[in-house]
């Protein structure tokens, strides 16, 4: 394991909160681009900003796993956590975004599946930093 220095927490804390927020930002125009300007009234900027947030209790979850078990256990930790995050988010804007009209549903559905399923590879990034 590596020492503990205040830098590399600044430096950690730094990475994260951009990596949150650029990954909110982008998350909110795909659906305003990709869907229409009715569908971001279902999703809200802090609604997508809270469903991003939940990644950084499965990161924490999964370090103490690694501390407890090794690199095992850390990473077993992390494909459950990121696991159950992906599937939470993939719920959530199923139901915000399900009262579109039916012409977009095929859009709706790559989406959401794009945005569930980049908090799996954001997770991977943010745990090798």
């Amino acid at each position: 394991l590596c020492r503990f220095t205040p830098e590399v927490l600044s430096s950690v804390a730094t990475t994260c909160l951009t990596v949150w927020i650029a990954e909110t930002l982008l998350m909110y125009g795909a659906v305003y681009f990709t869907l229409s300007s009715t569908a971001v009234r279902g999703v809200g900027f802090v609604d997508l900003l809270a469903l991003g947030g939940y990644k950084f209790i499965g990161l924490v979850v999964a370090l103490l796993a690694g501390l407890v078990g090794g690199n095992i256990f850390f990473f077993a930790a992390l494909a459950y956590v990121a696991a159950s995050i992906t599937f939470a988010n993939w719920r959530w804007l199923s139901a915000a975004l399900s009262e579109l009209p039916i012409a977009m549903q095929g859009r709706t559905k790559a989406v959401v599946l794009a945005a569930a399923g980049v908090q799996v590879f954001v997770m991977l990034i943010l745990a090798q930093h």
